[in-house]
């Protein structure tokens, strides 16, 4: 890659799907500055109130905006049954309606993502987490001067493997040559290190189901080539065919059933997963 990686600025996290502040409240905490993005209004106003202190003094900047392909009015599907489902993508929504997670409509406005860089520089560390439209982010990378250090994003699950594998060559595209796939089930149990390998070290616990967990160094793992991951994946996907964990034939009482078992048994759970990648 040509252009100069280390361009981003040290102290800057953008949580792209900031949703109910978990991260942003684990990398406020950390020391980091925080732009946070979000398109439900709702969860803007509430993040509004919980992070006042942190806004005033300009840790922290909410953008209350959708990502989209273009800017101007576009319709959030926000699911009534988990907000953390809500998207602008219909292959989503219609997801969430097949296992009857249903969503109700709402106008909201949206950006490009190439305006929140040009705005407020390249960060150190990208989370993004929208639902369907990762990959809006990483188009808006190609072509600047720099890159995050680290990126994170979501894995489609098995709703379409095309696209995940589609995130892995964007990033791959874009220089990166280190990856990790990490178990979003998992979180709840890991510890940080001390000494801290990222930001300021905390004691701090990870909400089951409700945060992406730590970033960088602090990742669960060992960072691996991209090709590693890819068979990773499938074989996690194979699983999950299997169990009916995801996909057409998912019910909630299989899923619950399955993740009683592994708990009963101490066995990793096969769920959601996102992706970490580092150029270094």
């Amino acid at each position: 890659m040509s252009e100069d990686t280390t361009c981003f600025q040290s102290d800057l996290i953008f949580d792209v799907g900031m949703h109910n502040g978990e991260d942003t409240a684990f990398y406020l905490k950390k020391g980091f500055r925080v732009v946070a993005v979000e398109a439900n209004p709702d969860l803007c106003a509430r993040a509004k109130d919980r992070f006042r202190k942190e806004i005033e003094t300009g840790r922290l900047i909410i953008v209350p905006r959708a990502i989209a392909h273009r800017p101007g009015p576009v319709t959030l599907w926000v699911n009534n049954r988990n907000d953390e489902w809500s998207s602008l993508a219909r292959d989503y929504v219609d997801r969430n309606n097949r296992i009857g997670a249903h969503s109700s409509p709402l106008q909201v406005p949206a950006v490009r993502f190439a305006e929140i860089l040009d705005g407020y520089g390249v960060p150190y560390y990208l989370k993004i987490d929208i639902e369907g439209l990762d990959h809006l982010c990483l188009e808006a990378l190609q072509g600047l001067s720099g890159r995050p250090k680290y990126v994170s994003v979501e894995t489609s699950g098995t709703n379409n493997f095309d696209y995940t594998l589609g995130l892995l060559t964007s990033l791959s595209a874009l220089g990166y040559r280190r990856f990790k796939l990490v178990n979003q089930y998992l979180h709840h149990r890991i510890i940080l290190p001390r000494p801290s390998r990222e930001g300021a070290f905390i004691e701090h616990r990870f909400p089951r189901d409700a945060s992406s967990g730590p970033f960088g160094e602090e990742t669960p793992g060992s960072w691996e080539p991209v090709e590693s991951i890819i068979e990773k994946y499938s074989k996690l996907l194979r699983l999950q065919a299997r169990y009916t964990i995801q996909g057409e034939n998912y019910t909630p009482l299989r899923s619950r059933l399955y993740y009683r078992l592994h708990r009963l048994l101490r066995m990793e759970p096969v769920g959601w997963y996102d992706i970490h990648a580092s150029y270094e």
